[in-house]
């Protein structure tokens, strides 16, 4: 339901390195053809308990593909696109002036929620500052 109190913003902030950085600027890219959250759907629910999936640029493509990303030559043109990189850097700036230093890490209003957490506890922080706000 889209009733306009709630909006939902995504940072990235690669902390496994060039790879990290690489899947990042993937996910733009595919979001540039509009798959996004797809693609991220794919990259985190292959991602073990601890640590990190390889994501090689083969794996990407694949991904990619299994996806449906209709023009993967353009994706594949993406992945080297310098504005696309310039954003994951100025994310990944900005978390560091936070001092955010692990993912995943939610901020409803000015209140961080650190980890994988139950919806519930999304939707009990949601509710509440709808609630200090009066809607």
């Amino acid at each position: 339901m889209d009733s306009g109190q709630v909006r939902i913003e995504w940072r990235d902030l690669p902390v496994f390195g060039e790879e990290s950085k690489a899947a990042a600027v993937a996910a733009r890219a595919a979001g540039e053809q509009g798959f996004f959250w797809e693609f991220a759907e794919v990259v985190f629910a292959g991602a073990p308990e601890r640590g990190h999936v390889a994501l090689p640029t083969e794996r990407l493509l694949e991904i990619a593909t299994e996806i449906g990303v209709p023009n993967l030559e353009q994706f594949v043109s993406d992945l080297d696109n310098a504005e696309l990189l310039e954003k994951v850097n100025i994310d990944a700036a900005e978390a560091r002036y936070l001092r955010i230093t692990s993912t995943p890490m939610f901020v409803v209003n000015e209140t961080p929620i650190s980890g994988a957490m139950p919806l519930q506890v999304f939707r009990d922080m949601i509710d509440g500052e709808l609630a200090k706000a009066g809607r």
